[in-house]
């Protein structure tokens, strides 16, 4: 996962901390912005209710058990884990 996000709790307070270094990485390859990764991370830490759904050649990919773990971390971290309607979804 090239970005990094962390949310905590202060005061009601979500906070999203990132490491800039990976986000040109993601970017170069991806090919969106760094500012469009960070709207996408912000967007999705912050999301009341979100799910990830992804598709056989995410897995199949050489580093597809890499990408699945990123995943659960990244659901894991944002709290969409363990609510009805968020999770994670493997489309077979």
């Amino acid at each position: 996962m090239a970005l990094y996000l962390k949310k905590a709790h202060r005061n009601g307070a979500k906070l999203i901390v990132r490491d800039p270094r990976k986000t040109w990485m993601a970017g170069k390859i991806t090919g969106a912005t760094k500012e469009r990764i960070i709207e996408s991370a912000t967007m999705y830490s912050h999301a009341g209710k979100a799910m990830i759904v992804y598709g056989l050649g995410f897995t199949e990919h050489r580093t597809g058990t890499e990408n699945a773990m990123a995943l659960s971390k990244l659901a894991l971290v944002c709290g969409h884990i363990g609510r009805p309607s968020i999770g994670i979804m493997a489309l077979r």
